[in-house]
């Protein structure tokens, strides 16, 4: 057990518990004080509430913005778990910097039972993703889905004057970075997972965001960018 399990058992009596600090839900709220009416843009937004708390932030605080999610079913139940904020509008695209369609790599639906949930997203452009998360072959499937450049996308949906944009695309997220014309769409925040990034990869976001004037803070399995004051 570590530290923080039995200090947390110590202090439950006392009604405190220790906690990691949520970095980006942080500068979220500040920018959210501070900005009027901030627009967000989540990229990889599954169903819109597993495996981030981004969700909590928006509904709580009303932002408008657009959420983006390539696979069919999926973005149904993003739809659904939307539909209460209209402020909010799903895209169905994947981001890509040429094609019109492309295969996304995932778990067979009708095999998610024998995986832990966190199974449900791991969707990948990459092949072979799915061998980083001890995935059989067998229960790998490709799915083509509409793709789209980014600013085109981020054009048509108005979304260009977002100031919030996060990033969990299982790999292809410095990608999708290499894809923004910062002299257009130049977010206060940016939220990127880098735990799949090779090291080329993951250094040349880095150095692509600090020549743009970003700071960056590594928060676990994610980088966040800001710009001053956030």
């Amino acid at each position: 057990m570590n530290m923080r399990k039995l200090l947390n058992m110590a202090l439950f009596h006392f009604g405190y518990e220790i906690a990691k600090v949520d970095y980006f839900a942080a500068y979220v709220r500040k920018l959210a004080a501070d900005a009027e009416c901030p627009k967000f843009v989540q990229i990889g937004a599954n169903d819109g509430r597993r495996f981030d708390n981004l969700y909590n932030i928006v509904t709580a605080q009303r932002l408008p913005g657009i959420v983006i999610e390539p696979l069919a079913d999926v973005f149904e139940e993003l739809v659904r778990n939307y539909r209460p904020y209209p402020e909010v509008v799903p895209v169905r695209y994947a981001i890509h910097p040429s094609a019109e369609s492309v295969p996304i790599f995932r778990v067979a639906p009708d095999r998610l039972g024998k995986y832990p949930d966190w199974a449900a997203g791991i969707a990948s452009l990459d092949p072979e993703h799915y061998r980083r998360s001890k995935i059989e072959p067998e229960d790998i499937i490709a799915e083509m889905v509409p793709a789209m450049p980014l600013m085109p996308l981020l054009d048509r949906y108005s979304a260009i004057d977002a100031n919030i944009l996060q990033i969990d695309t299982e790999g292809f997220d410095a990608d999708i970075l290499a894809m923004i014309d910062f002299s257009r769409f130049h977010p206060a925040l940016i939220k990127f997972e880098h735990r799949h990034l090779g090291e080329e990869k993951f250094s040349a976001a880095i150095n692509l965001l600090q020549k743009n004037g970003y700071r960056l803070k590594n928060a676990g399995s994610d980088m966040i960018a800001f710009r001053e004051p956030y």
